[in-house]
């Protein structure tokens, strides 16, 4: 995780800095400080991408302006619209000024709050950051119809098939089932996990467990079963093994 902070206050920025390094050594966080600086433009000169991973402390009152913390944020929103800003400030009656700067700020943190409050609060949003990033990290199948778009987690895709509706399919994951407008050899070119198994369905082999040959049907994790043809079995369980 990338941490940039911006505070004029030299206590206040080790203070930060300090618990930082803290939760680094003693907690395992994997965190990396860019920049810590009272000058907003060394700040933005270290921003060199948009990035889940970029964290941002930020003061609002910087050197008798005021709202100086509010600008840089927006500058930062415009290079960064991934990154996660948080505001460590005493002027938290600003808070409603983030909707007019269009900042979309997690939280704002009191500078006067004692240690263990100050503390908590600052590792509860690393931990909000940090899961984040790792829900982020799943790979994701994207589907593009005429109708919908349809986004899910590819781990969880256990198999399409045909509908009894004209031109639908079904897919079906370990979580939901969702009805949409394709065709079977538009959804088996989407990706290398996809196998057809049958005329009429296309399965993630990866969430196969086995192979029942004399149903012809492959069994997934949660019970949920599709069938294979005849022709394809050698092919399946050949997937299946190497995935064991």
């Amino acid at each position: 995780m990338n941490i940039f902070i911006l505070e004029d206050d030299v206590f206040q920025r080790n203070r930060l800095e300090n618990l930082l390094e803290y939760l680094k050594t003693e907690k395992g966080y994997d965190l990396h400080i860019v920049a810590s600086t009272e000058n907003p433009r060394e700040l933005i000169d270290l921003i060199k991408n948009s990035s889940e991973e970029n964290l941002y402390f930020l003061d609002i009152q910087i050197k008798d302006e005021d709202k100086k913390g509010m600008e840089v944020a927006q500058i930062i929103r415009g290079i960064d619209e991934k990154g996660t800003i948080v505001f460590v400030t005493t002027h938290s009656e600003f808070a409603a000024l983030t909707f007019s700067y269009k900042v979309s700020a997690l939280d704002f943190i009191a500078k006067d709050l004692d240690n263990v409050n100050f503390d908590k609060q600052i590792e509860e949003v690393i931990q909000f950051v940090e899961k984040k990033n790792k829900k982020d990290e799943r790979e994701m199948l994207v589907i593009n119809t005429k109708f919908k778009d349809i986004r899910v987690p590819l781990d969880e895709v256990l198999y399409f098939e045909t509908s009894s509706q004209p031109h639908k399919l079904i897919l079906i994951t370990s979580k939901k089932r969702i009805e949409f407008y394709a065709k079977l050899s538009d959804i088996e070119g989407k990706h290398p996990k996809l196998t057809r198994t049958h005329k009429s369905f296309v399965a993630n082999i990866d969430n196969a467990v086995e192979l029942d040959k004399s149903n012809l049907t492959i069994k997934f994790f949660n019970g949920e079963q599709c069938y294979v043809s005849r022709r394809k079995i050698k092919q399946i369980q050949t997937l299946i093994d190497e995935k064991l």
